[in-house]
């Protein structure tokens, strides 16, 4: 292996020397040479074409992605993917590919000038490549389907026999017939010929050596880079958030510098190589390229001037440091107006559903199950980590927690068993009472057939004490439950005050995924009481005063006369209400209709709601119930799910009547939709928690989303 020749400074040697690389750790030998003697100090110019180019690519992308995507722990993502999208992408991909094809030919030519002893500027091998501009391109879009079609081979064989390996052996196979034309945007500089000449051309060359020259160019040009811009991205995934999106871009810039660099030293060097075996000796059909001949049709140049080691190197760490610190840039300005959140998986134990409380400065997850539920305390602001801080058993399967003003929490469900009554206990980030140990707030004895005598239970704030209201089954009135209306001025609560008792003309269909009940406080304390019959679709309300309520419940919502609700939605599981009531006195409540899936709010005219209005939030769709609450301006942040029941979306209504709102999607969820729950945090950040699978994950998790702003808007 002959070395690189180091020529005096403005002296060419009278004849080039003979390159020779017949294996390949001669090959690697000279590549490190050619580093050695200044390739990227010459090159440099090149390089930093190419992370400029890449830094436009990442800011057109993200323009592309404009206001239908999101920010997610510091990283854009898309939350929906249309053709105008893919368009738009691919055809950013394909120009940076051409840059690629374009860099990579100029640092051939740079090569191909150290190892014949004949230097080229940066600049010359530049003009080289715009003159043969079109004839690169054209065999770069070849080398693009060629690729295309090894990919498709690859995943062909994997899917007709099922084994990844088989796709392997298919795609090395592949590389190893068909890699040697990767040796032809080099001839199409070296030897400046159109794509039909250096075709021929490059055929000529690897005669007699075309398998060698495939597992060589395979080598240097496609595993180096590709090993390199693994290695380096898993690293930066380390790091986790906008870390790690600062350190990928610089770990995507090195990997395009070291691709630019083995894609166009390595042909360079193999395309010189006249090196043959021992059977190849003596033969007609060789066709090497001769020094001479090369070092002749190489672009005029002058003497390229020597860069400093100290400025090449400041330059280079520029050029990486530059993309991740634009990027992140970019993002925090947001100019294109993506919703920023962060989104954890939360670690609590599986459910039929799940409650969120802001529980003062860290949240608390609620995870009721059959004859039991447990308490998960936040460990952190993102809930990256929770530890369990209480729970309880032997009860009804449906159970409510509500944050109160000093950042305990009230928690209330009905024991099970011989002793059937209704318990309420304060718990906090640190520990959670039993139930068995709070007294009663209603007793009754357990019936000897049939369903359950208690179903369902809701709390709420109440100044300094606590709103609850229960449903069990009127024994008296078949057909029809008991709303009881109670408030505790304090906790533990021994002598709840009795607001009222409503009928409710319901059967009271069972859901263990369902909360068809809800309350919240008005202007004075006065409880509101929502309710959704699981069955027959029908939605009813009852408005107390501070001292009375009416006898019967008020039907806003009829399922119509045509019994249950479609087979598509009428699962129970799904069912459930939200109430809210806003500083006008007006209340708020949203639920889903059983007959089309859709998430719906009515806004009471009066506050005591003889009358709604109805107000559509979004598409028919299969998808749990909305769940709401009030922002810091007082007005309703609503979270659902969006089209189709995948994108967790979030509705931030302007006005008191949501006529105007933000709708933004937070997260993808690429599984069935499951339950979902919503809570503001005292800084005004809506959270929400939600049980689905998000993309690339291997399965479904309960997240926990924060939004940045009050609004889950740009801010």
């Amino acid at each position: 292996m002959d070395a690189v020749p180091e020529p005096e400074e403005g002296v060419a040697p009278a004849s080039p020397p003979r390159v020779d690389a017949g294996g390949l750790l001669p090959v690697a030998g000279l590549l490190g040479r050619l580093l050695r003697t200044g390739l990227a100090g010459a090159s440099l110019p090149v390089l930093l074409g190419v992370v400029v180019a890449q830094v436009a690519g990442a800011a057109i992308a993200l323009a592309l992605i404009g206001d239908g995507g999101y920010i997610v722990n510091g990283q854009p993502r898309p939350s929906s993917v249309s053709s105008g999208l893919v368009v738009g992408l691919c055809a950013v991909l394909v120009a940076l590919l051409a840059v690629q094809v374009f860099a990579a030919s100029a640092v051939s030519v740079i090569s191909a000038g150290l190892l014949l002893g004949r230097p080229v500027s940066a600049r010359a091998a530049l003009g080289r490549v715009a003159r043969r501009a079109v004839a690169l391109a054209v065999v770069g879009a070849g080398l693009l389907l060629l690729s295309a079609g090894i990919v498709v081979a690859y995943a062909v064989a994997w899917s007709a026999s099922g084994f990844r390996l088989v796709g392997l052996v298919v795609a090395l196979a592949g590389v190893l017939l068909l890699g040697w034309l990767l040796l032809v945007p080099a001839v199409v500089v070296l030897e400046d010929a159109g794509p039909r000449r250096a075709l021929v051309r490059t055929w000529e060359i690897v005669r007699l050596r075309r398998t060698r020259t495939s597992w060589h160019l395979g080598v240097f040009a496609v595993a180096v880079p590709v090993l390199v811009g693994w290695g380096l991205g898993e690293a930066a995934r380390l790091a986790g958030g906008a870390l790690s999106m600062v350190l990928g871009a610089a770990a995507f810039a090195v990997a395009g510098m070291v691709a630019v660099l083995m894609q166009g030293a390595a042909p360079a060097i193999i395309a010189l190589d006249g090196w043959y075996s021992a059977s190849a000796e003596g033969k007609d059909q060789r066709r090497p390229m001769e020094p001479q001949v090369t070092a002749g049709m190489l672009p005029p140049s002058p003497a390229p001037r020597r860069t400093r080691p100290v400025v090449a190197g400041g330059l280079l760490v520029a050029a990486v440091a530059l993309p991740g610190l634009l990027l992140q840039g970019l993002l925090t300005l947001n100019p294109f107006g993506m919703p920023s959140v962060t989104d954890h998986v939360v670690k609590a134990v599986s459910a039929q559903s799940w409650l969120l409380v802001t529980g003062g400065d860290r949240p608390l997850v609620f995870a009721p199950r059959l004859a039991r539920y447990s308490v998960h305390a936040c460990t952190d602001q993102p809930c990256t980590r929770t530890r369990q801080v209480g729970g309880d058993r032997f009860l009804q399967p449906w159970m409510d927690a509500a944050e109160l003003p000093d950042g305990s929490v009230a928690v209330a469900a009905w024991l099970d068993g011989k002793d059937e009554s209704l318990r309420l206990v304060r718990c906090d980030g640190h520990s959670c009472p039993t139930l068995q140990n709070a007294p009663p707030l209603r007793s009754n004895p357990p019936l000897t057939s049939g369903l359950a005598r208690h179903l369902w239970v809701s709390v709420a704030p109440s100044g300094p004490g606590v709103a609850v209201a229960a449903v069990d089954r009127n024994k008296a009135a078949g057909g029809s439950i008991d709303l009881h209306l109670l408030k505790c001025e304090r906790l533990p609560c021994a002598s709840p005050v009795t607001a009222g008792v409503v009928t409710v003309p319901s059967n009271a269909e069972e859901g263990l995924w369902a909360h068809p009940l809800a309350v919240a406080t008005g202007r004075g304390g006065r409880p509101v009481a929502a309710f959704q019959d699981l069955a027959r679709g029908d939605l009813y309300f009852a408005a107390c005063t501070t001292t009375s309520c009416p006898a019967t419940a008020t039907r806003l919502v009829s399922g119509g006369t045509g019994g249950a609700p479609s087979d598509e939605f009428s699962s129970a599981r799904d069912g459930g209400v939200s109430v809210v009531v806003p500083p006008d006195d007006r209340p708020l409540i949203a639920y889903r209709d059983g007959h089309t899936g859709t998430a719906r709010l009515l806004r009471c005219r009066t506050p005591a709601c003889p009358a709604a209005d109805p107000i559509g939030l979004g598409d028919a769709g299969s998808r749990f119930a909305p769940s709401m609450a009030l922002g810091p301006d007082g007005l309703p942040v609503i979270a659902t799910y969006g089209p189709s029941g995948h994108a967790v979306t979030v509705i931030a209504c302007r006005t008191a009547d949501c006529a105007r709102r933000t709708t933004s999607r937070i997260a993808a969820n690429r599984g069935t939709p499951g339950p979902m729950d919503l809570a503001v945090g005292r800084n005004g950040r809506p959270r929400v928690l939600w049980y689905g699978r998000s993309p690339g994950a291997d399965g479904f998790r309960l997240h926990l989303t924060t939004c940045r702003h009050a609004r889950c808007d740009a801010g």
